[in-house]
């Protein structure tokens, strides 16, 4: 991974130059790459502030660029746990599913967030 984001470092400089103003464009090309890179760290483990520093494009882009090829969306790893008893005695918490966007839909059932999940993609 490292390798990759070296490669995307060095062809925003070669493409972009040192130094960007906020009207700089850059092209959809490179953006496409951008976005596939970040999200093979994302899955194994680096954040993008991490793939930012490392490829020369700031967070905000980054974040940007990855809300409009996903729709806002992420994969996310759905696990089956049992419903978490609160402190008050007797009280049962419901499942929680929070998007990236902090986005928080409570009370459903297991199967219908796997549901949820699936048709959001």
């Amino acid at each position: 991974m490292e390798e990759r984001l070296q490669r995307l470092y060095e062809r925003v400089r070669r493409e972009m130059g040192e130094v960007r103003t906020s009207g700089s464009r850059y092209p959809e090309e490179l953006q496409r790459e951008a976005v596939e890179c970040l999200q093979a760290s994302l899955g194994q483990g680096l954040s993008i502030r991490q793939v930012a520093a490392k490829s020369g494009i700031s967070s905000p882009t980054l974040r940007g660029w990855l809300r409009s090829c996903t729709g806002g969306l992420r994969a996310v790893e759905v696990m089956a746990e049992e419903p978490v008893v609160s402190s008050r005695a007797g009280e049962r918490r419901d499942r929680v599913l929070v998007s990236p966007r902090g986005l928080r839909v409570e009370g459903l059932e297991l199967e219908e967030i796997a549901t949820l999940l699936r048709v959001l993609g």
